[in-house]
């Protein structure tokens, strides 16, 4: 029945015949089990919507349904007693109906059909929507939360904009790589890490939103990286179009390269243009974010191109994300630790005692016994 089709939870079609105490005990035990079935082709709702024509049940049920052959039809009445029941009304509200049928009913004309596909990544659904739907994203987004929820959290177009506290980032789905659920993290950092004025580096920026963020509510300066191309430009094209001025690379500036590199020239520009550890220390930046958590500890070695001072007053502060899952022998805890460790001691067998000023915290559960951890 095309007119049920999508419906959800879905229509019962086979429904128990439900009768008076008078039919009740009009029938006898060999009607007991009979069902009701709901039928609802186009013709069958034209005619329920009518007076039937008197006759037998032959008859009524042949102008009911006229793709059923009549052979078919006299066997239903003669060995299974079918007949034609009274008309039913079934209300469908809004939350049983499907996405495509809301948004044929709600968007005008010159954009029908309505979008009717999209990729799941996650509480993400996105949307490559044609140019007839730009204009109505809003709405199609909200009837696609409204119908899809816990599943769908966040709904986004391939190509479009995302807002997020304030800011707005620009960028195609297709291009880079973009996760809502980092959203919360990135606003611990700017609330409880980051102060105001302070110098941020990020080997990782991707899109760029925690460095967007952070230069628009604390006005944080920006030193970033990332090795695809196509998300240092949206990175910049998003920050001007939030107007921040990358022309003044002093207060924001974005590359394309190796991160490893990235983090070595942060330690070595510093220490050619300073005259002593101390000074150089000073000119380092506030925080180092290492949001690749797949590989992240492994950078952690070209720290030993920073210069070095015990008398800064403000240490850099680094933020390293990784990801640990736990066995017999060792919590996920100790294993994200244990890869910390390995990153930042140089090889060799010597036993070497180092003082950090450390802190972990368990950041989100990635897969069945995988979590996501933060250092700094």
């Amino acid at each position: 029945m095309e007119v049920l089709e999508g419906i959800h939870p879905r229509i019962k079609v086979v429904r128990d015949v439900v009768h008076t105490n008078d039919e009740s005990e009009a029938f006898d035990n060999t009607h007991q089990d009979r069902k009701r079935i709901l039928l609802a082709t186009s013709e069958g709702i034209n005619i329920q919507t009518q007076q039937l024509d008197k006759g037998d049940n032959i008859t009524r049920l042949t102008q009911m349904l006229p793709h059923i052959p009549l052979e078919t039809i006299k066997r239903l009445v003669d060995e299974f007693d079918a007949a034609p029941g009274d008309p039913e009304r079934i209300t469908i509200g809004y939350q049983n109906q499907p996405v495509t049928r809301i948004l044929t009913k709600l968007l005008p004309s010159e954009a029908q059909p309505p979008p009717s596909s999209y990729e799941q990544i996650g509480h993400v659904a996105h949307l490559n929507l044609r140019s007839v739907h730009l204009p109505y994203g809003k709405l199609i987004g909200s009837v696609m939360l409204d119908r899809l929820q816990p599943s769908i959290r966040t709904v986004v177009n391939k190509l479009g904009e995302v807002g997020e506290h304030g800011a707005s980032l620009y960028f195609d789905l297709t291009k880079v790589y973009w996760c809502t659920r980092l959203e919360g993290e990135r606003t611990y950092m700017i609330k409880n890490e980051f102060k105001n004025n302070q110098l941020i580096a990020d080997a990782f920026c991707g899109v760029g939103a925690l460095c967007i963020r952070a230069a628009l509510a604390k006005g944080c300066r920006v030193v970033a990286n990332d090795l695809n191309p196509d998300a240092v430009a949206y990175c910049k094209d998003s920050a001007a179009k939030n107007g921040i001025d990358v022309t003044q690379r002093e207060m924001f500036s974005v590359q394309r390269g190796d991160a490893r590199d990235f983090i070595m020239n942060l330690g070595m520009g510093v220490a050619e243009s300073s005259t002593t550890a101390e000074a150089s220390a000073s000119n380092l930046p506030h925080h180092l974010i290492l949001n690749f958590p797949l590989d992240s500890p492994s950078f952690l070695n070209a720290l030993r191109w920073w210069p070095s001072g015990e008398k800064i007053d403000t240490p850099p502060r680094v933020h390293v994300y990784t990801f640990a899952r736990g066995d017999e022998t060792q919590t996920a805890a100790e294993v994200a630790i244990d890869l910390v460790a390995d990153g930042l001691l140089p090889e060799g067998e010597g036993n070497i005692s180092i003082h950090l000023d450390a802190m972990y915290k368990r950041e989100r559960s990635v897969m069945q016994h995988q979590e996501s951890w933060l250092f700094a």
